[in-house]
């Protein structure tokens, strides 16, 4: 929403508060609702705090279950390292 409304400052701050705190923001139905490449973005953002790489792979595939006639054609594409 801080990015829709031009509010940097809180879109930053916000992203900044869910990469901390990621087990907690990958468990909540939020997530699910964004789109891949800010999915992307996040899941591969360095400052992503997780002990486990699991909860990331949880993560994608509820959000490719929760329209996978859209997202099933995703998981197959990769970054570059």
């Amino acid at each position: 929403m801080a990015e829709a409304m031009r509010c940097t400052e809180l879109h930053n701050m916000a992203k900044a508060f869910a990469l901390q705190n990621f087990p907690e923001v990958g468990g909540q139905e939020e997530i699910l609702g964004v789109c891949k490449d800010d999915l992307v973005s996040y899941l591969s953002n360095d400052s992503l705090n997780t002990k486990a790489e699991e909860l990331v792979y949880q993560t994608v595939i509820k959000w490719i279950k929760r329209e996978p006639g859209t997202r099933v054609q995703h998981s197959g594409e990769h970054r570059a390292p």
